[in-house]
Formats: structure tokens, C-alpha cells, sequence
């Protein structure tokens, strides 16, 4: 019990793409800092060539303030102050989802100030125009590339967490079903971001596998699951799903908000966690009428075998015996 309590454990933070956030917060202070001292530095030839008074006026110049010097410090603040956000965001996402929204789009925001930064610097001399030239085709190579790398690193993330998983035997497993009712469920915004790919369930919880992430639900965490008719964008939750015809509405015990999900195989995975849970709701769990199941409640209840496998694996048992 004690290890299957730690194999369904949450996530956690994923320290991986939260270095990649942090790489990136340091390349948006440090790199257009050393590109604007390094052109502000006057070389031999430009300080030969000023006459005395330029130049008792350049060295005043120096140790004053400038404009300039608060810009750098007005950024520098703002960059820090922007991080602490992100981390308080990270901290209040859902726990259970092993690549929270905002380590998605951290490392990308923060490389775009980056970018902005070294094109403000471009327009105020020709030396730095070979770095960035704010291109359309510029940009979008920056934006895809940053997204790339974030993705990756992502899925190594999502890798290292599913090796918790690696000695479960899972009794269902079904794909995501895809349909043109997907771009309804996108109004909702989360199919676009976690987009699901595949559902398993074994004895002890439920797993949604996405192409970026893994999102476990216990058991423990369930107070229930049923079948649900129809969702549109008014409907609350969070959207794992592909479809708005092979709806599994999951509700859990300590959010109000359900979590949606589109199972091909709606019917046996419903069926599953009726099993599962009917005996905590004592035997009259609303849930098992509402799967169109011809099953009574008591029957749902009664059926409180711990996984298919468990089933199978006693009526051959049994069978075995029978023939001896």
C-alpha cells in the first residue's frame, strides 16, 4: 500500500523546465546588458579624436546617472518581479498535471524580452543590426525555435516521471477519440494546451497520458465519475478531451471544477470506476444508472473486484480447479 501510495504521489515541480525559466530569465538580463555596455565602451581612436572639453564633458557624463541607467534598472526590476509572478502561478496551478500551464510559456516570454531588448538596442546604432533585425521570418524562427526547445525538455520531464509508473499493470487502456466536436471543446482553451492521447486505468487510479504531459488521478483523489451528455463552452472543467460525444465527466474531492475526458472505449472505462468506486459511495453511487448501464445500484456495488485482472485471473483459477 505504502508503494502504491508513492507511485501515485503528485508530480511535483519539474525542476527541469523550471532551469529552463530560469536560463532564460538570466539570458533576458545579462545578455542586453553586456551588448549595451560593450557598444558604450569608446574605443582608443573615438576618444583621440574629441577635443579636451568632449572630453571632460564625456567623463561628467559618466558619473552621473543617465537615462539610460535607469532603463537598465527599470527592466532588470521588472524582469525579477515577472519571474516571482510565474512562481506563485506555478505554485497555484493543479498539482496533478506534471507540466503546469505556465512553464509551457515562461521560457518563451522571457526569451521574447530578450529579443526586444537587443532590437531597441539595434535601432540606436548599426553595430548591433547584424544580431536582430525584427523580421517577420526573424521572429517567427525565434518564437518556433524557443517553443521547440521548451517542448523538448518538457517531454524529457514527462519521461522521468512516467518511470513511477513503469510497474503498473494497467486493465484499460484506451485512445483519445477524435472528432470534428474537438474545436467546440477548445473554446474552454484547454484542449489546445493539453491536447490528450491516450487513458489508462488500473486498480489504484486513472491516467491521462498527453503528448506534453501526465496527469494521475488516484482513486483516493475521485468522488466520482459519469457519462456526460453534453458540454459546451459555458460548461465548467477542464477540458482532456478530443471529443464532445465520448464525454467522462471526473469529479474530484477537493475542486469544484470536474475534469473532462473522451475515452474510444467511454462504456468499459465507466463501468470500471463504477466498480471501483461504488463501495465508498455504500452501494447506491448515483453514477452507475447514468452510464446507460441495464446494471442495478446494488449490482454495481457488489461487483467490487479490484480490477479486471483480478477477475480474470480467479475465474481461471477456478476453472482450472474445476477440471481437477
Amino acid at each position: 500500500m505504502k508503494k502504491e501510495s508513492k507511485t501515485w504521489s503528485p508530480p511535483g515541480r519539474p525542476w527541469e523546465l523550471e532551469l529552463l525559466a530560469f536560463i532564460f530569465v538570466l539570458t533576458s538580463l545579462v545578455i542586453p546588458l553586456y551588448v549595451e555596455l560593450s557598444y558604450d565602451e569608446a574605443s582608443p581612436e573615438r576618444i583621440e579624436n574629441l577635443s579636451l572639453v568632449a572630453r571632460a564633458e564625456m567623463e561628467r557624463n559618466q558619473d552621473q546617472p543617465s537615462w539610460k541607467d535607469l532603463t537598465m534598472v527599470f527592466w532588470g526590476i521588472a524582469i525579477v518581479g515577472l519571474y516571482l509572478v510565474h512562481l506563485v502561478m506555478a505554485g497555484a496551478a493543479f498539482r496533478w498535471n506534471s507540466t503546469p500551464f505556465t512553464y509551457l510559456f515562461a521560457p518563451l516570454i522571457f526569451a521574447m524580452i530578450t529579443y526586444y531588448r537587443l532590437f531597441w538596442l539595434s535601432q540606436r546604432t548599426n553595430d548591433i543590426g547584424t544580431i536582430v533585425s525584427g523580421g517577420a521570418l526573424e521572429i517567427s524562427m525565434w518564437i518556433l525555435g524557443i517553443l521547440s526547445i521548451t517542448f523538448l525538455v518538457a517531454r524529457v520531464r514527462m519521461a522521468r516521471y512516467r518511470i513511477q509508473f513503469r510497474n503498473v499493470e494497467w486493465d484499460i487502456v484506451s485512445s483519445t477519440k477524435l472528432d470534428k466536436t474537438y474545436f467546440e471543446l477548445c473554446a474552454n482553451f484547454t484542449p489546445l494546451v493539453y491536447p490528450p492521447r491516450e487513458y489508462r486505468v488500473c486498480e489504484h487510479g486513472l491516467m491521462i497520458e498527453g503528448w506534453l504531459f501526465l496527469m494521475p488521478l488516484p482513486f483516493e483523489l475521485i468522488h466520482s465519475v459519469e457519462a456526460a451528455k453534453h458540454a459546451t463552452y459555458l460548461t465548467s472543467g477542464h477540458y482532456v478531451a478530443t471529443s464532445a460525444k465520448t464525454l467522462l465527466r471526473i469529479q474530484l474531492n477537493d475542486t469544484p471544477n470536474p475534469i473532462f475526458i473522451s475515452p474510444v472505449q467511454r462504456k468499459e472505462m465507466l463501468e470500471y470506476c463504477e466498480k471501483i468506486l461504488a463501495p465508498r459511495h455504500g452501494g447506491t453511487w448515483a453514477g452507475a444508472t447514468k452510464s446507460g448501464d441495464k446494471q442495478t445500484r446494488h449490482g454495481a456495488a457488489t461487483e467490487t473486484h479490484p480490477g479486471l485482472r483480478a477477475q480474470r485471473k480467479s475465474q481461471a483459477e477456478a476453472k482450472h480447479s474445476g477440471k481437477h
